[in-house]
């Protein structure tokens, strides 16, 4: 009987190639399942950016009203507010946003910096939370100091 020859190594990586595809589709399969603590999170981020949006067009709004120097250098300190907000924006690993932005003007664009945001995949679902909520109380905070100054 013919011995086939048997190439070992070509069997050891084959063998490993299997390995890290089944421990990357493992680990696919338990991220497609989002704890109630990320869908919460990932809610407060959402409405944050919604919040945040809606002083963009106050700011434009103001802008268009008063033209002043005053007023400009003012609201141009509050967008760099803004700007420091956005990029302090901590990402919720496996979770997608719904862009679907209802009652917003669509006529100019929205700019919400994702590629800004700080990766939250080290954080703990309840520190991805407690994140969520700082970042939205920081885009409040600008909102109400907005709104107060009419």
């Amino acid at each position: 009987m013919k011995k086939f020859p048997v190439n070992i190594r070509s069997m050891q990586i084959n063998v490993l190639i299997f390995l890290v595809l089944a421990l990357i589709t493992a680990s696919c399969n338990q991220n497609n399942e989002a704890s109630p603590l990320l869908e919460e999170a990932m809610s407060i981020q959402d409405s944050a950016i919604h919040i945040g949006m809606d002083v963009e067009d106050i700011i434009s709004e103001k802008l268009k009203q008063d033209t002043s120097v005053l007023m400009r250098d003012s609201l141009g300190k509050i967008q760099m507010e803004i700007e420091d907000w956005k990029h302090s924006m901590i990402l919720i690993p496996g979770m997608e946003h719904d862009h679907d932005h209802e009652g917003h003007d669509h006529g100019h664009h929205h700019h919400h910096h994702h590629e800004g945001g700080q990766d939250g995949s080290h954080l703990s679902p309840e520190d991805l939370k407690k994140a969520q909520e700082s970042w939205k109380a920081a885009i409040e905070n600008i909102k109400s100091r907005l709104v107060e100054n009419k």
